[in-house]
């Protein structure tokens, strides 16, 4: 689903116990948002970039 000519990436994820309180110490600390916080099927997650430019994720598991 990927167009041929998109770039490879990659993107690490950090497991956090709450994304919405490790996502607003990221941005407080200079983080810039990609993606605010939001749920999916049995993860919450939030993507941003430091003051240097790099992305990563931020990861909550949820229990089943």
């Amino acid at each position: 689903m990927v167009p041929a000519e998109a770039p490879s990436f990659w993107l690490a994820y950090f497991t956090v116990e709450d994304v919405d309180r490790s996502y607003k110490a990221a941005i407080d600390a200079g983080a810039r948002e990609i993606q605010a916080p939001q749920d999916y099927p049995g993860v919450r997650m939030a993507i941003v970039t430091d003051p240097q430019g790099a992305a990563f994720g931020l990861l909550q598991t949820r229990p089943r």
